[in-house]
């Protein structure tokens, strides 16, 4: 109510301004209002609409003031999150940039709002996958900001905590265990121990132990993480089911499917009601849903989740159609797994692959009797792959021992 009542007199003061032939830069201030009302009720097109009209005012106002120019730079980033948001990922960072050299020209390069920036070009780098470019970027906003505020501040913490994601994205653990235990610390000595911030920083401190396989760690940092989000979020909000099936993840690799089972269905309920059957969360769950009833040996039921989850996210994707193929095998349909399994890895880019999906194809080949040649060359790349991990993180050796047993037996079979 209170927001609508703003936009609704912003929009009667631009008109008013308009109508009067007044100030270029108050006709600014008042877009660049609404544009932040409509960012936040996440109307990302009406945003991109008023925020690109405050740059257009603010550029033409007749002042070379320093203010003004401090004025254009704020309505430069607010584009750029627009954008973002948008997925126009190359014009956001061409706002972004030119905001950082005003900031830059004004203050200095030791300043937050430079810092800022910085930190905010790093993390739309990491959204396109672009890790080193967005490292060089919140190295130098970590350095500013360690400068400003010294080592042990919540800014630190940030910083450090989306370093930590790109080492997690580069699968380099260690490091991601080290950053997001520096954060912690920090968090701890300046936040309320039930802060959802903490939460975060558990939650993904749990993945991180999940990942080296520390798996009493994980369990700890995830049910720390569960703990402050039923509490301060409820038991419905889609950070704490988020937890719930990491932990149903844990479960599973542990054994305990019926703990997974009650995670997962929870999480399925929740999202449910909150985005509707057809999103990629859904779908998420639902894949998860479908590889827990193969571990369950309930193919059927695993095959059936895994076409809800391909119903559900609008499209074939790598995880379900996977899904479907290994509970095909399971249910003796070895020809109609290396079907899908062939399907699934055409929808791949042109040489790339994954691990799990040739050790599927490497099973299926051997199964239907058509390139036990080519099946064994797949399941050896595999084991060679996962020997490099096991290599670099002594604990994680599941994968390992899988393949390695599995070319094992074969190379006794006739």
């Amino acid at each position: 109510c209170i927001r609508d009542r703003g936009k609704t007199m912003a929009r009667v003061a631009r008109a008013a301004v308009l109508r009067a032939g007044g100030s270029t830069k108050l006709l600014a201030k008042l877009e660049g209002a609404l544009g932040a009302i409509s960012a936040g009720e996440m109307d990302w097109p009406s945003a991109k609409i008023h925020f690109s009209a405050a740059k257009k005012h603010f550029a033409d106002v007749n002042d070379s003031s320093a203010q003004s120019r401090l004025d254009l730079a704020v309505s430069l980033l607010n584009l750029g999150t627009v954008l973002s948001s948008l997925g126009e990922f190359e014009k956001a960072l061409s706002q972004m940039q030119e905001a950082t050299e005003i900031w830059r020209e004004a203050f200095g390069e030791l300043h937050p709002k430079v810092a800022s920036s910085h930190y905010n070009i790093g993390l739309l780098h990491f959204q396109q996958d672009e890790h080193e470019m967005a490292l060089k970027e919140l190295e130098t906003a970590l350095s500013i900001r360690k400068q400003v505020y010294g080592e042990r501040h919540l800014l630190v913490a940030e910083t450090l905590r989306l370093m930590a994601l790109i080492a997690s994205a580069q699968e380099n653990y260690e490091e991601t265990r080290e950053l997001l235990e520096q954060v912690l610390e920090v968090q701890r000595e300046t936040l309320r121990a039930e802060h959802p911030k903490i939460a975060f920083t558990q939650h993904d401190l749990g993945s991180a132990f999940f990942d080296l396989r520390f798996l009493d760690k994980a369990r700890h940092h995830m049910e720390s993480a569960l703990a402050i989000r039923l509490q301060a979020l409820g038991p419905e909000h889609p950070l704490t089911v988020s937890t719930r099936v990491n932990l149903g993840l844990l479960d599973v690799h542990e054994g305990d499917t019926q703990s997974a089972l009650a995670h997962y269905q929870a999480a399925h309920e929740v999202w449910l009601k909150v985005h509707g059957p057809k999103h990629a969360k859904v779908a998420l769950v639902l894949s998860n849903l479908g590889l827990l009833h193969l571990s369950m040996e309930e193919p059927e039921k695993a095959l059936q989740y895994c076409k809800d989850a391909i119903e559900a996210q609008g499209e074939e994707d790598l995880e379900s159609m996977l899904c479907m193929a290994r509970a095909k095998l399971n249910m003796g349909d070895a020809k109609g797994s290396l079907a899908l399994a062939e399907k699934t890895l055409s929808l791949m880019p042109p040489g790339e692959s994954t691990p799990e999906l040739n050790f599927h194809l490497a099973l299926a080949l051997w199964e239907t009797n058509s390139d036990r040649e080519r099946a064994i060359a797949l399941a050896q790349g595999v084991r060679d792959h996962y020997a490099a991990v096991a290599k670099r993180y002594p604990k994680r050796t599941d994968e390992l021992d899988e393949v390695a047993t599995w070319l094992q037996a074969r190379a006794a079979t006739p």
